[in-house]
């Protein structure tokens, strides 16, 4: 029973080291109209991911694909 909690909690430090580093990325300023809709223009830092880009900006993996 202890080795259970004693991965309950791993997860849980996971997951709030990993909504930490959500949280700490900062969204670009750099915003663009093209035919009527504005676009985030975002530099790709050093160890973001596109999962992290789209949590950041709250669209899809599929949408930064297709938009880029």
């Amino acid at each position: 029973m202890l080795k259970g909690k004693k991965n309950i909690y791993l997860f849980q430090l996971v997951l709030l080291f990993h909504a930490a580093f959500l949280f700490s990325q900062n969204r670009s300023n750099n915003i663009q109209v093209q035919e009527g809709r504005k676009f985030y223009i975002h530099k790709i830092e050093k160890s973001q991911s596109l999962y992290s880009i789209s949590k950041l900006y709250s669209v899809s993996v599929d949408e930064l694909y297709d938009l880029n």
